[in-house]
């Protein structure tokens, strides 16, 4: 029971972070000390359709993104906003977003830096949430039959 719980929070997490972190690349360019409140901000005026069509468009996008060091702090912050929660469980529910989960899922820079941020106590709360949603345990299960996906969630919950 546990282990199926852990493999169910893994693939929360990589949604989520796929959703959101190709939200946010467009906006690296801008200057550091403003980064996590900005894109915070903006992350809260989009829409579910607009993150995922960017997401869509260019998977290869979220991987690049996820190297950056700074990700992971800006990531928390965004994901762990109430405000965010709506959005997101909207973007999970597109199925070209659990598509490309697989793609990004792949490289292996992106599950360190999936399980670096999902072992941030601030994810804690969120996580809970949308695990309780009934629609999304679905849309999960659906997803970790995916025979590509599954052993890669499997590894990145190994990833220390």
């Amino acid at each position: 029971m546990l282990k199926i719980k852990k493999v169910f929070l893994v693939a929360v997490s990589l949604i989520l972070m796929a959703a959101l972190v190709s939200g946010c690349v467009g906006k690296e360019e801008k200057k550091a000390d403003t980064a996590a409140s900005q894109e915070q901000h903006q992350m809260q005026g989009m829409n579910a359709s607009d993150i995922v069509g960017m997401m869509n468009l260019n998977p290869d996008m979220m991987i690049e993104a996820m190297s950056s060091p700074d990700a992971s702090q800006s990531m928390t912050k965004i994901m762990s906003s109430e405000k965010m929660m709506p959005v997101m469980m909207d973007m999970m529910h597109n199925s070209d977003m659990q598509k490309n989960m697989v793609k990004i899922m792949s490289d292996q820079k992106t599950r360190e830096a999936m399980v670096k941020i999902m072992s941030d106590p601030a994810m804690m709360q969120p996580m809970m949430e949308i695990m309780a949603d009934p629609q999304m345990k679905d849309t999960f299960m659906a997803m970790m039959k995916d025979p590509k996906l599954m052993p890669m969630a499997k590894e990145a919950m190994s990833i220390k």
